[in-house]
């Protein structure tokens, strides 16, 4: 059902650019469009897409790194300054993804209002979550680099991914896939998982973090409230049947502390 609705949204962005129809989805929360579709009809969410090898993501993130220090904008070409601004958006999608796993869709909504202080914290699914120094440093930096292209400042209410892409034109998150198997490709790694395709989805990097944090031995309660996933999801994907929640624990605290935890932890 997802990729029905993302294939339908894609053919009316289509339609909305070439002045053929009104673009119904800018006004409308498309992610909770979905989730009350799926509620009402009482249909099954969609089937997790396995899970990434952390090394792998670790090997990105240098690349990334290195990548985007190394860019000089003075000299680039169109598809030069394409590629940094796609790899600038990635970076930021799979960082903000490994410290708050949650759904592909909630992070691409992700809105300069739901950070605070000077973009330590962001709020996400109703928890706190700290933000690394490396990653607001990346945010810091992208703003910065999207203003000088926008020639102007981000505001409170724009949605962040959109912003960093608007003097290209308009962000769809299902790029995000594509972007994400032309990196691979660069840098060459995971060579299995983009045999054959010419798409490489962002989903399992989520899965990832939740596995490590269900071997972290965290409560599924929170898991489930950071992923956005109903807990029999969680706990039937991720936890053995005799596993009980023992304690009462703060749940900012709680994850905060397991996704620190983690070992690409010290990456972002």
């Amino acid at each position: 059902m997802e990729s029905h609705l993302e294939s339908v949204k894609s053919f009316y962005d289509y339609l909305s650019e070439t002045g053929k129809a009104t673009d119904i989805f800018s006004n409308y929360n498309y992610s909770k469009f979905k989730d009350e579709i799926v509620e009402k009809y009482g249909l099954l969410e969609p089937v997790e897409r396995g899970r990434y090898k952390c090394e792998d993501i670790k090997t990105i993130l240098i690349e990334l790194d290195k990548a985007i220090d190394n860019f000089q904008d003075g000299a680039a070409g169109v598809r030069e300054e394409e590629r940094h601004l796609q790899r600038i958006i990635l970076r930021l999608f799979i960082k903000l993804t490994l410290i708050a796993p949650a759904k592909r869709s909630v992070i691409a909504s992700i809105k300069k209002s739901d950070f605070t202080e000077e973009y330590k914290k962001l709020s996400i699914n109703g928890i706190n979550v700290n933000i690394p120094c490396g990653l607001s440093r990346d945010l810091c930096a992208a703003l910065k680099y999207a203003k000088s292209k926008n020639k102007e400042s981000v505001k409170e209410g724009d949605n962040l991914f959109e912003y960093l892409y608007k003097y290209k034109g308009k962000f769809r998150v299902e790029s995000l896939n594509t972007w994400f198997y032309n990196i691979a490709q660069d840098f060459g790694v995971m060579e299995n998982e983009c045999r054959g395709k010419k798409t490489l989805a962002v989903e399992p990097i989520k899965n990832m973090v939740i596995q490590m944090m269900v071997d972290n031995m965290i409560n599924p309660v929170f898991i489930s409230k950071i992923a956005g996933l109903t807990l029999t999801m969680i706990e039937s994907t991720y936890y053995p049947k005799d596993w009980s929640a023992k304690r009462e624990e703060d749940i900012n605290k709680c994850i905060n502390k397991s996704i620190a935890q983690n070992d690409y932890y010290c990456y972002v």
